[in-house]
């Protein structure tokens, strides 16, 4: 796992938590309604997104998939629990706004 920090120019990062949180329909994740409000997107179509994945894209020589998973978190209270994803490819996260910490734990692979 590799974490770079300033991936966006302050400027940069206002301008697309703005976006998202405007021109977002966010919704209550379901699963866990008390967590945190989410949205899955597929990009296509969205110039601002499609330029942030671009930029992803370019940064790390890959191709990514056009679609996105958004969490909006808006207040200290909000969360994400503990949860494994098993997506079948490597997942890149952007975080915006306010910082806030990211915990990851290690998965005891049964031998």
């Amino acid at each position: 796992m590799n974490h770079y920090s300033l991936f966006l120019d302050s400027q940069n990062a206002d301008m697309l938590f703005g976006y998202l949180l405007n021109n977002i329909d966010w919704k209550i994740f379901t699963p866990s309604p008390n967590s945190r409000k989410v949205c899955h997107k597929f990009v296509d179509n969205d110039p601002i997104l499609e330029n942030c994945i671009n930029k992803i894209q370019d940064k790390f020589g890959i191709k990514l998939q056009k679609q996105i998973f958004l969490n909006l978190y808006q207040d200290g209270n909000d969360y994400c629990p503990y949860h494994r994803d098993n997506y079948g490819y490597n997942t890149y996260t952007l975080s915006l706004g306010c910082p806030r910490d990211f915990c990851i734990k290690m998965i005891k692979q049964k031998l």
